[in-house]
C-alpha cells in the first residue's frame, strides 16, 4: 500500500511473530527469571501488550544485570504500558538501552518521559 512502512528487521534470534493470540509472554516471563538476564529482545512480537509491559516494569527494579530491552515493532504497546517501564527505569541502574522504535501507538509525551 502507498505510504506503508516496511516492518523493522527482526535480526537473529527467536522469531516471536507466531505468538499472536497467545498468553502475554512478559506476564509469564517476569516471575524471577528476569533478574539473571542481560538482554531482553522481543522485537516484533504481536503478543506483547500493555499488560506485559506493566509486568516488565514491575520486574525491572529487581533486574540488577539487565542492560538492554528491545520492544521494537510491538504494535500492541501503548503509552499505558511504556509509562510503567519509564517509572521503573528510574529504579534500575543497570539498564542502558531501551528500543521502542516502530511502536507506532506511543505518543510524544511518553517518549519524552523516558
Amino acid at each position: 500500500a502507498l505510504g506503508a512502512r516496511p516492518h523493522p528487521s527482526r535480526g537473529s534470534g527467536s522469531d516471536t511473530r507466531g505468538l499472536a493470540g497467545a498468553v502475554d509472554v512478559l506476564e509469564c516471563a517476569t516471575g524471577g527469571a528476569l533478574c539473571k538476564l542481560r538482554n531482553v529482545n522481543i522485537s516484533g512480537c504481536l503478543a506483547i501488550t500493555d499488560e506485559g509491559a506493566i509486568a516488565l516494569g514491575h520486574a525491572l527494579p529487581y533486574s540488577t544485570q539487565l542492560e538492554a530491552i528491545s520492544l521494537r515493532g510491538c504494535p500492541a504497546l501503548t503509552d499505558k504500558g511504556v509509562m510503567c517501564i519509564a517509572e521503573a527505569i528510574k529504579k534500575n541502574d543497570s539498564l542502558i538501552a531501551l528500543d521502542l522504535s516502530w511502536c507506532e501507538q506511543l505518543g510524544n509525551g511518553t517518549l519524552e518521559a523516558l
